[in-house]
């Protein structure tokens, strides 16, 4: 064999074993990154058991975290009119949702759903009502329990836009009273649990791609256009 083809032999079994070396860094990196998800998934379905419901155009889709990721087995719910807020009842037994009037197509509307039977009913309307506004502010939209001897009676906080003044309905009663305020001990909808892991969009713009996250890892829910997410923890 000639002298000149042994160095070249060499140089050729160096970079094979090198990008064989490279190879196996990148696998091990993937590989490890794909436990580290296959981990966070797993503590979000323990620590996070219960639902989230988020908005697409006129549905509303409801999925058990229980069957994260993805949005493949989300039940879907169409409101009459366009929804534009969704929030849980305290026991996670109903799905409150601001809707456009059919009258006056402004969200003015409140409607209970009951996610067992798929039934709807109007809760409060805000012209019927005869109270102040022609839409409800969805930044000012809160759900609070009524005390413990009326645990499942929630009663839904509002502030009617460009108002200064705060009502409450009862969920079961339907009625409708002035309060002082928002509630001080309502629950940030966007959090899962106790812990920091919550409801964003992907890129920060809504409506987006849904991901549960904790500012770190991220489990994609829905590839379509989300809105105005929501969740509800069992625990």
């Amino acid at each position: 064999m000639p002298h000149t083809v042994r160095p070249r032999l060499v140089i050729a079994g160096i970079a094979v074993a090198g990008v064989a070396l490279a190879l196996s860094f990148v696998l091990l990196k993937l590989d490890r990154r794909r436990r580290e998800q296959e981990r966070f998934e797993s503590e979000v379905r323990a620590q996070c058991p219960g639902l989230i419901a988020w908005i697409e155009d006129r549905d509303v889709k409801v999925l058990d975290v229980a069957h994260l990721p993805g949005a493949a087995k989300a039940r879907t719910f169409t409101f009459e009119t366009r929804p534009r807020r969704v929030l849980f009842s305290t026991r996670g037994t109903l799905l409150f949702a601001l809707v456009e009037s059919p009258m006056t197509w402004t969200h003015s509307r409140i409607v209970a759903l009951d996610l067992a039977s798929g039934r709807q009913r109007t809760i409060l309307d805000l012209q019927s009502a005869k109270l102040e506004g022609t839409a409800i502010d969805p930044e000012n939209l809160f759900v609070t329990a009524s005390g413990e001897a009326e645990s499942e009676n929630d009663r839904i906080v509002f502030r009617p836009e460009g108002t200064l003044s705060w009502y409450s309905v009862e969920a079961l009663r339907e009625r409708v009273r002035p309060v002082a305020g928002p509630p001080s001990g309502s629950r940030d909808q966007a959090r899962m649990g106790s812990g920091n892991v919550r409801l964003a969009f992907l890129g920060g713009k809504a409506p987006g791609r849904l991901i549960v996250t904790d500012g770190k890892r991220a489990i994609l829910v829905s590839e379509g256009r989300a809105a105005w997410p929501g969740a509800w923890c069992g625990r």
